[in-house]
């Protein structure tokens, strides 16, 4: 084969470096230079190479990414805890006309300390840079012992981290967690109460799509800071809490390691965010507490876990079944199927799989003029049928992918939206609009859904209107939602002749008609159905 060739004259070279360089480091020089022959192996001289350079036990290195807009503003200060010693310090004014500018600081600190880093914004509207502590001159993200991606005006004028720098701090806390399909979507933090401070924080973002689990050690005060309080949050920024409409995620944080250690908090099951205040002293873990700052019903089922319960809800179908080896430690168990369906997020097909003899209740001998029977039949969107509903409450889920639902509101605030596989779009400030990723028919187990709960009942003009396809089922037993508005009208008292029934076999396919619910030997009652 013919391959390109470089060619250069090399002949002047041959007596004043070649032949010599050759001659004093071969092991073997080739016979035709006439080295002088023998071992040359004395002749070898190892070519000097630089000493590492060596980098001190207690060497920090920030890393800054300055203000694109006002570097000016930065400044930040490294002090010692307990004592508040300043270890070093960049004052506002120090990073001006470098926008947007990566730079490194490089501070030594005694080790098996704990430290705070507060990183000051001077017109107190925001940094839209980054800073990236860690111990040594190495960027790695993933060692980072404080990582702040920035922070806006509602921070005030500045944020605050608490570290430890050293390899034996005498008390750790460590937390487990199993994501969703958003870990992106995770953030927690735990703050000591006494000094306000974080000692472990981790923001949106930090942890990657591709992140199944992860295990974070938090290195807290020891014994010789006495009894302290802390407060563990967990947030979610799609709302949806780490379990179930985007898989099964979860968090466990114990005092110690996650073997051997003391159980403080665990769960998963929430909607935007879940706290739990807990002290330790010198015994151990004294207390731990859910403080339940936001819990959303329409997810965590109220009933109490009984050891009667026969039926849990699968998390990712919504229907309910019998207890067995492959229920998850957070679905709580129901002694009542139907009380199982009626907290799901998938009422209809969950009723609709039930028996026949276990569906039909005996009728009673009262007239009911209360609507609450409704609650249990959902509404569903088929062609022809309108697509437009007011109030906006339901759960919405579309048959194909790319069907959209979109939100005309006057108050949007007034909604409280959880969306399961959806892109989102806001073409202005009144309008909002969700396309489906997967539908129903080609992921009948797992489709994209979209949850709208309207807060309140004086906000009228929210309206949602989903192309044909799609279908709305009623959020929970409490809320009437996919614009049916339940009004009796007058009663009128007729005359059935009765006659036998033979039963039929169940079949599970076919639809319940909603209304032979409300049919009774001698009342009727005629429902308006208000968009």
């Amino acid at each position: 084969k013919n391959f390109p060739g470089v060619y250069s004259r090399l002949s002047a070279y041959y007596s004043d470096f070649l032949k010599p360089t050759i001659c004093r480091y071969s092991r073997n020089p080739p016979s035709y230079l006439n080295c002088g022959g023998g071992n040359n192996n004395a002749a070898i001289v190892p070519i000097p190479t630089p000493s590492p350079q060596s980098t001190p036990d207690g060497l920090l290195t920030i890393f800054v990414t300055t203000d694109p807009f006002n570097p000016e503003d930065l400044g930040w200060e490294l002090t010692s805890i307990p004592d508040g010693r300043i270890v070093a310090s960049r004052p506002t004014g120090y990073y001006a006309t470098k926008y947007r500018t990566k730079l490194q600081e490089e501070v030594i600190v005694d080790l098996e300390k704990f430290y705070r880093l507060e990183i000051y914004d001077a017109d107190k509207d925001g940094f839209l840079g980054e800073m990236l502590l860690v111990r040594g001159r190495r960027y790695v993200k993933s060692d980072a012992l404080v990582y702040e991606p920035g922070f806006s005006s509602v921070s005030g004028g500045s944020v605050v981290h608490g570290f430890y720098v050293g390899d034996s701090p005498e008390r750790v806390l460590t937390l487990d967690l199993t994501f969703d399909r958003n870990p992106e979507s995770l953030a927690w933090s735990v703050i000591n109460v006494s000094d306000d401070l974080p000692l472990g924080f981790k923001w949106f973002d930090w942890y990657g799509k591709n992140f199944m689990t992860a295990r974070e050690t938090i290195p807290v005060y020891g014994n010789d800071r006495g009894s302290q309080e802390y407060i563990f949050t967990v947030l979610d920024l799609d709302g949806n809490g780490m379990c179930c409409l985007q898989g099964e995620g979860s968090f466990s944080l114990y005092l110690g390691d996650s073997d051997n250690g003391k159980l403080i908090a665990t769960g998963g099951q929430f909607a935007k965010d879940e706290s739990y205040a807990f002290e330790i002293n010198s015994a151990g873990l004294v207390e731990a507490q859910n403080l339940d700052t936001f819990q959303l019903p329409t997810y965590s089922p109220s009933p109490p876990v009984t050891t009667s319960s026969e039926f849990y809800m699968s998390s990712t179908t919504g229907m309910c079944q019998g207890n067995d080896e492959f229920k998850p430690d957070w679905a709580p168990l129901y002694n009542d199927y139907d009380l199982c369906c009626r907290n799901s997020w998938n009422q209809q097909k969950c009723f609709e799989a039930k028996p026949m003899e276990a569906f039909v209740s005996p009728l009673s001998d009262e007239p009911t003029s209360t609507p609450t029977a409704l609650a249990n039949i959902s509404p569903v969107l088929m062609a022809g049928d309108t697509s437009t509903f007011n109030p906006v409450t339901g759960s919405f889920t579309c048959k194909a992918a790319g069907m959209t639902c979109t939100i005309k509101c006057t108050s949007c605030n007034t909604i409280t939206r959880v969306e399961s596989g959806m892109t989102m779009e806001f073409p202005n400030k009144s309008t909002i609009i969700y396309s489906a990723e997967r539908g129903t028919d080609d992921w009948p187990d797992d489709p994209s859904r979209l949850i709208l709960v309207e807060s309140s009942s004086s906000a009228t003009a929210n309206v949602i209107s989903c192309d044909e396809g799609c279908t709305c089922n009623l959020v929970n037993n409490n809320v009437l939602g996919c614009g049916l508005k339940a009004k009796p009208t007058d009663v009128q008292s007729t005359q059935f002749a009765p006659s036998p029934v033979e039963a039929e076999p169940f079949n599970r396919s076919a639809s319940m008609d909603p209304l032979s619910l409300f049919v009774k030997s001698s009342i009727v009652l005629v429902w308006t159905l208000v968009n």
